[in-house]
């Protein structure tokens, strides 16, 4: 790990301390969209015929449109920091995160995307792009790892395959670094931003919530939100109790249910 992974990101993802400082140059970048904004979601409410408010925080107000760049930029500097100087990934989704964040510390950026979510989301190659991202469509030719993939019929089309394909490519030079976006557990320390902001914005307005609604993927957008909540109830500093719920997919109702109560 600690070849391509930078020792500052290893220590927050082990390390049992609570708060990290924001290093002055990822805070600066934050002060062009945060805070995000929250708001009450008054149509909504009256939709469902809601008998308590909903609160909504907002994390598509960045140039990404998504709560990853929270995380990316963090990385970013992290991995220039630590002096790399390109930064490869792979992506199925294919938002313009990495490469917008990557090229805001002058870092280039490698991106390996499924290829039939490339061929299906060619505005996302777009952003990337425009962002001076060099991208692929996976199963490619630049590495072993795709070469066969393309030469087996069935083997290609597929996250683990774009991401195999990053590894190989990063490894060829010690300036590369794989990266891996939002999976690891430091990127859920990066996205607490959004709950702690969260917390002070309902303080703001004299209000509480006895639930946290969230979505749950690799977990750091659900993370981020709630775990500040989970710990300002642990620590005793809110009157009320919350709830953390997590809506995650359904792959197996009988074990997995699809709504878990934390």
């Amino acid at each position: 790990m600690t070849a391509t992974l930078p020792l500052e990101l290893i220590r927050q993802s082990v390390a049992t301390r609570e708060f990290w400082p924001i290093p002055e140059p990822v805070a600066e970048r934050y002060r062009t969209y945060r805070p995000a904004p929250l708001w009450r979601a008054r149509r909504f409410e009256a939709e469902i015929g809601a008998t308590v408010p909903i609160y909504v925080k907002y994390e598509g107000g960045n140039i990404s449109g998504s709560h990853k760049f929270n995380t990316a930029l963090a990385q970013a500097h992290y991995y220039h920091r630590a002096g790399f100087r390109e930064l490869v990934t792979g992506t199925g989704a294919g938002q313009g995160t990495l490469a917008a964040a990557y090229g805001a510390f002058g870092m280039a950026c490698t991106v390996f995307m499924v290829g039939g979510s490339l061929r299906d989301k060619p505005y996302r190659g777009s952003l990337m792009r425009l962002y001076s991202a060099d991208l692929h469509a996976s199963p490619s030719p630049l590495t072993q790892v795709g070469r066969v993939a393309a030469e087996r019929s069935g083997q290609g089309n597929s996250l683990a395959l774009a991401i195999g394909e990053a590894v190989e490519y990063a490894r060829a030079d010690p300036k590369r670094a794989f990266c891996i976006g939002s999976g690891e557990t430091y990127s859920i320390l990066h996205q607490s931003v959004i709950g702690l902001e969260a917390i002070d914005q309902l303080a703001a307005l004299d209000a509480s919530v006895e639930a946290v609604i969230g979505c749950v993927g690799a977990g750091s957008n659900f993370g981020g939100l709630a775990l500040p909540f989970f710990a300002a109830d642990s620590a005793g500093e809110r009157d009320v109790p919350t709830d953390l719920i997590a809506g995650g997919v359904q792959h197996h109702p009988e074990t997995h249910p699809w709504c878990v109560r934390l």
